[in-house]
């Protein structure tokens, strides 16, 4: 009996209308492997997606494979032309998903076979008779006292209603312990996906990102938008001790699709002429997947010393494309890179300089074999494999 699941990919259709070049961020990048992965297996396993009423860009048509073969569910709020975006990305985007889940998903997904309903950014389920499943990324920590409750009431109800808890990691696994100890039993952990066949060591290409991005080797990148928990001021206030000691001759590129966050965007670019930094600073905003890859290769380092983090995909790529990573030594990012990774103290800018410094003296590991050895224990068929058993096994349960 064939299992039938419908998974929600409105984050990466958002993602992509908002962010053209690029910009699909931790989650919709854990969206399209996981996607694409089970997509591989063939007709024995049927996927369908629960999409926004707008209409798909190309590029995530581009990005999804086989999403033309497929029946989507449509969904009745999220992405409506009548409803104003700042409700669905903004404070109040809790309140809106549940309204949705709780009344008109649950009736768009009344009459539709469908066994499992798989919710990839760990939202509230709809109640029906099929079985639920949530990837679970991170428990984040809500600073604004305004919306503390309405957001944890909403984390709540979706731990309570999913059948099953799937984690990147253990350290985000025992954090939603800790937020909820009565879910233990539908807790399992499963790292995300890398596509090996994307992201592997090659030549670097030092002419190329001067003449493409202004960006004189030796130079660090820090991937994903540099906002709250990623650390800007640890980053930067390293960067103008680097300089103290090593001079002007280093740049960092900031790449994300800071088009999405103007403020983050701003405040790099402020806190960088405040420190005297500003001229070691190349902000890129988007970049394809490929130039993403290039940059890795002709990099000396990645820096993300991120304070909280569920999992850390620029890490695992930066170590798949045989790049050393500086991370945090605590949390996720360090128990998917182990020792391979150059591990300091987040809130240390002394020792993130120190390890940017080893960089460009020469002194740190080499990774060009052990990097992509461990990437290579985060393939997309592992983790196809896991959740086909996840979904199978949730069925036959029902």
């Amino acid at each position: 009996m064939t299992t039938t699941v419908c998974m929600d990919l409105r984050y990466l259709q958002r993602a992509c209308e908002n962010s053209r070049s690029g910009g699909r961020g931790g989650v919709g990048t854990y969206i399209a492997n996981l996607w694409n992965a089970l997509v591989a297996r063939g007709p024995d396993f049927s996927l369908r997606p629960l999409l926004t009423r707008r209409a798909p860009t190309p590029e995530f048509r581009t990005t999804m494979r086989g999403l033309d073969k497929t029946t989507p569910v449509t969904s009745p709020l999220i992405g409506h032309p009548a409803l104003p975006a700042r409700l669905s990305f903004g404070k109040y985007a809790p309140l809106v998903r549940l309204v949705e889940s709780e009344l008109l998903l649950a009736r768009a997904l009344y009459h539709q076979r469908v066994d499992i309903v798989h919710d990839p950014d760990q939202g509230l389920p709809p109640p029906g008779r099929f079985g639920k499943v949530v990837t679970v990324h991170d428990i984040p920590v809500w600073k604004d006292v305004g919306q503390r409750k309405l957001r944890q009431f909403y984390l709540r109800r979706t731990l309570r209603r999913a059948d099953r808890l799937v984690c990147d990691s253990r350290s985000t696994a025992q954090d939603l312990l800790t937020f909820a100890p009565d879910v233990l039993n539908k807790i399992s952990v499963c790292p995300p996906g890398l596509d090996p066949r994307v992201f592997h060591p090659g030549p670097p290409d030092p002419d190329w990102a001067l003449s493409r991005f202004h960006l004189s080797s030796p130079f660090f990148v820090h991937v994903g938008v540099c906002a709250g928990r990623k650390n800007p001021d640890g980053i930067l206030e390293a960067v103008r001790r680097v300089k103290e000691k090593w001079g002007n001759k280093f740049q960092l590129a900031f790449i994300g699709p800071y088009q999405v966050n103007q403020e983050a965007l701003d405040y790099l670019a402020k806190k960088g002429r405040q420190l005297g930094v500003g001229a070691q600073l190349r902000l890129l905003g988007d970049v394809s997947t490929d130039e993403l890859v290039k940059l890795y290769r002709t990099s000396a380092a990645l820096v993300f010393p991120s304070l909280v983090e569920g999992f850390g995909y620029p890490a695992v790529e930066a170590l798949a494309c045989g790049t050393p990573c500086i991370v945090s030594s605590e949390g996720a990012v360090a128990e998917m890179v182990g020792d391979v990774g150059l591990r300091v103290n987040p809130r240390s800018a002394d020792e993130i300089a120190a390890a940017m410094l080893a960089v460009l003296r020469g002194q740190a590991p080499d990774v060009r074999d052990t990097g992509p050895a461990v990437a290579a224990h985060f393939g997309t068929s592992k983790i196809a494999d896991f959740f086909i058993d996840t979904y199978e096994s949730l069925r036959r349960a029902r």
